[in-house]
């Protein structure tokens, strides 16, 4: 049976393993060079990583790897392949993103 405390815990293991990532996700960004510049529409004033959703796909995919491990959401993943939708939905949104924050888009010249 599912408790409010088996969520707690799977949101706990997601914050921890997002946290953990962020700085070596924010590393890779600077390395790689997929960052965001300032310019007159944004508030930072030095480069900024914009590949943060790596973390948080990292972070789920633990998440949701844990709690098909533990007994109390045994009868969530049990023939049902709901699971498998979501992972591969998530997968193709943080893909999409991904692409979206690494190419540069094409501009016209002018």
């Amino acid at each position: 049976m599912v408790t409010i405390s088996g969520y707690l815990l799977i949101g706990a293991v997601a914050t921890v393993v997002t946290l953990v990532t962020t700085p070596f996700v924010a590393a890779l960004a600077r390395h790689r060079g997929w960052v965001v510049e300032p310019d007159e529409r944004r508030v930072h004033d030095r480069p900024t990583p914009d590949v943060g959703g790596i973390a948080m796909f990292a972070g789920f995919l633990v998440a949701f790897g844990v709690a098909a491990t533990m007994d109390r959401f045994a009868d969530l993943f049990r023939n049902n392949s709901e699971p498998i939708g979501v992972v591969l939905a998530c997968s193709l949104v943080f893909l999409v993103g991904l692409v979206d924050d690494i190419v540069e888009p094409r501009r016209s010249p002018r």
